[in-house]
């Protein structure tokens, strides 16, 4: 009996031990993203926990930004970098970044113009959707997504929600055809990063629009701004209809409405298609 209560006491504590590790996380904090350089302190954490790294930041008053990294990449341990000014974001799977925010970058004002985007066309591809049918995905950037702050794309649950998710970004992303029809929208974007990763579709064969436009829309302060840019023509009528022209579309694991996201670069396979705003 006593050799059993050891036992019994040792698996609680392994759960009480394995609970008190586990991640946390800040709507505010950029989720697979580096923010390389401008280091001035690295140091091991105990626990795999991204906030006793931000923690530790906001009260030193040197920082300005930080980056976690994710245990068994650096070391054996995650490992806290802390920034004394605030290098641009990259993507990165091992990292979770963050800024030092004060009250009014929580609650900023609404005295600034939302930018203009500028809108490159990428590339195209084929793909098999989720329901057996074949379609051709258009990939956009918007090559100024540095001049977007990265409290334009917080989760908001303040604000009305996207569908099922009710941690939404504040901006909205919305793509439209030259004659104002709604094709595909974008409502958990991250961080300015992830407006380089826009796409839509259309059913395999069909002609695609001669231009879209792109609206960000700002939630919170009511603000919209909109570019465009022209689809080339002679994609749309690629009739090849080999296996090896379409990408399977990944599981609907990558598409469900509350963990919608761009997070592939664009030289990167395109596979990940986020869900449309409802």
């Amino acid at each position: 009996m006593k050799n059993y209560m050891i036992f019994v006491l040792l698996i609680i504590s392994v759960v009480i031990f394995c609970a008190g590790a586990e991640e946390c996380i800040d709507p505010r904090m950029e989720i697979n993203t580096d923010r390389m350089g401008m280091d001035y302190k690295n140091f091991e954490l105990k626990n795999p926990n991204p906030c006793e790294c931000r923690d530790v930041c906001y009260n030193d008053s040197e920082c300005l930004a930080y980056t976690y990294v994710k245990p068994g990449v650096q070391s054996r341990n995650a490992r806290c970098w802390l920034k004394n000014d605030v290098p641009d974001p990259v993507t990165d799977k091992n990292c979770i970044s963050g800024l030092k925010y004060t009250v009014e970058d929580v609650e900023p004002g609404c005295n600034s113009t939302l930018v203009d985007p500028v809108l490159s066309y990428v590339k195209s591809d084929n793909y098999i959707g989720s329901d057996g049918n074949k379609y051709t995905g258009y990939y956009l950037s918007v090559t100024n997504y540095q001049d977007y702050s990265t409290d334009l794309f917080v989760a908001s649950p303040d604000l009305p929600p996207c569908g099922k998710n009710i941690n939404s970004s504040r901006t909205w992303v919305s793509i439209y055809t030259n004659s104002g029809d709604y094709l595909y929208g974008f409502c958990a974007l991250n961080n300015p990063l992830e407006l380089q990763n826009l796409w839509f579709s259309v059913p395999y064969g069909t002609t695609a629009p001669p231009f879209v436009f792109v609206v960000l829309q700002d939630r919170l302060c009511n603000q919209k701004s909109r570019a465009s840019v022209t689809i080339p023509v002679t994609y749309g009528l690629n009739l090849i209809d080999s296996a090896s022209d379409f990408i399977p579309e990944l599981s609907a694991e990558n598409s469900r409405l509350d963990t919608s996201s761009t997070l592939v670069d664009p030289s990167e396979f395109f596979g990940v298609h986020p869900v449309p705003i409802p």
